[in-house]
């Protein structure tokens, strides 16, 4: 540790805290609306000038110099004498040497995530003791220079760092729609690479932001990174894990840095969550909240579903379980039972466009639904919401969202569905498989594609008020493939 550990400047880290009145995170001196140009506010109203600036995009390779540059003079902290002793020789790119005390107050909790940061301590060999360490010195600095809403969520899931979901850390902006700002995690003993999981978590969709910005960690070791897309010599789009700068967070001089990082980096999300509102993005990382309360996070290959109870939970995973072998359905991956939630593949965002894919794709669901059906099982919630193309198989469409799906036989009452999308029989009482084949026909009626004879006759059938006048899913396969 490169710093003076001696009485004298404990003694004044110890004075400052006890005259400084909040003594919560850095968000709370962030939060302070008292930005005065009185001597005791010097700080804050420093601070206040740095928060309303914002950096141009740049080229990725122009990131390493953006983000270690320092303050102009004009606009260093201000800090004590002792403080400025103990302080790296790098200190003044942030910081000035004061000889008035109250002019320093407020900034003292900025110094101490460079000076006394909770280190963990020496055994520490696990991602969980490492987590206040990360969170103290990479997001505390960023709330203290980003002015605005954000919301961090961190998965805790001892799954999802080996099956490609969820990044250990993500930082939403935006309304909690874009994910500018993500991290991966890793003790000294944790297995895996958190470079290419990173990556491997990632499905670019963003048309006017040339990247996102990340970091990792093995123990004390951070690396701020860019993640963009480039055409590799092939001529084929690939996702980049560029990285920018290291620090080493056992040592006060690179702790140092990392805040200076951090004080960029909040100019430069700005700037990036205007673009994204402005040109209306589309997100990797949207944050959906469905039917019933459950909470939808599409995240590089895989779809996560958190539901708001255990016994829903509970009722959906083992349906999604029974169904495994089903054809053309959405896929289990993994359950997470402390959390329920589950994972299951993401599949393609799309919908029959010609005459042709629209025979496809009904053959595609009239096979899973003859062995639903067969198994005793319906769907209930056929619309185009719930079909999507199979992201490894461009001829291939999947039936997904099982929510609503249940045994035929434990269906005892009608279902609380729009009346207008579902079977009338839904709404009344109790109902069976032909449920889902009038969900064909709805499919059929809005489709936005013309109807030969045959398709308008198979329509006709299958959105008949009688139930017992419908055909059933292995007739409606038949019948397409004549």
């Amino acid at each position: 540790m490169d710093r003076r550990d001696d009485d004298a400047v404990r003694s004044s880290l110890l004075a400052l805290r006890q005259r400084d009145n909040s003594a919560g995170p850095l968000a709370n001196v962030a939060g302070s609306s008292d930005f005065g140009a009185t001597t005791v506010d010097k700080a804050l109203s420093i601070r206040k000038v740095i928060v309303e600036q914002t950096l141009e995009l740049c080229e990725v390779d122009e990131l390493p110099g953006l983000l270690r540059t320092g303050l102009e003079e004009g606009l260093r902290f201000p800090v004590i004498y002792e403080m400025w002793n103990s302080l790296p020789m790098n200190r003044d790119k942030l910081f000035k040497r004061s000889f008035h005390p109250e002019e320093c107050d407020k900034i003292c909790k900025l110094v101490n995530l460079i000076l006394e940061p909770p280190m963990p301590a020496p055994t520490a060999d696990t991602e969980e003791s490492f987590r206040h360490f990360w969170d103290t010195v990479i997001e505390e600095p960023l709330r203290f220079f980003y002015e605005g809403p954000w919301l961090a969520e961190r998965n805790r899931s001892s799954v999802g760092a080996a099956n490609g979901c969820r990044p250990d850390k993500v930082v939403r902006f935006c309304f909690h729609r874009y994910a500018l700002w993500r991290g991966e995690e890793k003790g000294p003993t944790t297995p895996g690479d958190p470079r290419d999981e990173l990556l491997s978590k990632l499905d670019w969709t963003h048309k006017h932001l040339p990247f996102l910005m990340a970091y990792y960690t093995r123990a004390c070791l951070v690396v701020f990174c860019a993640l963009h897309m480039v055409v590799n010599p092939s001529g084929e789009s690939q996702i980049i894990c560029k990285e920018l700068i290291l620090f080493d967070t056992s040592r006060a001089a690179d702790r140092l840095e990392l805040v200076i990082a951090c004080m960029n980096l909040a100019k430069l999300l700005k700037t990036m969550e205007l673009v994204c509102l402005r040109e209306n993005e589309e997100s990797d990382m949207p944050l959906i909240r469905g039917r019933s309360g459950k909470i939808i996070r599409p995240c590089g290959n895989t779809v996560e579903k958190k539901y708001p109870d255990a016994a829903l939970y509970m009722r959906v995973a083992a349906v999604y379980e029974a169904t495994s072998s089903c054809p053309n359905v959405e896929r289990l991956l993994h359950r997470r039972y402390l959390e329920s939630a589950i994972v299951v593949k993401k599949e393609v965002v799309a919908k029959p466009n010609n005459y042709g894919q629209l025979i496809a794709c009904l053959e595609c669901l009239c096979e899973a639904l003859q062995w639903l059906h067969r198994e005793g099982f319906m769907h209930r919630d056929i619309r185009w919401d719930n079909v999507l193309r199979d992201r490894d198989n461009a001829e291939k469409w999947v039936l997904v969202d099982l929510d609503e799906a249940i045994r035929t036989k434990d269906c005892f009452e009608s279902h609380d569905l729009a009346a207008n999308s579902h079977a009338p029989e839904m709404t009344i009482g109790s109902h069976d498989t032909m449920v889902d084949i009038w969900g064909i026909g709805y499919l059929l009626k809005t489709s936005h594609i013309i109807l030969d004879a045959k398709l308008q006759g198979l329509m006709e059938k299958c959105l008949y008020q009688d139930p017992n006048h419908r055909p059933t899913a292995t007739k409606c396969l038949e019948f397409l493939r004549a």
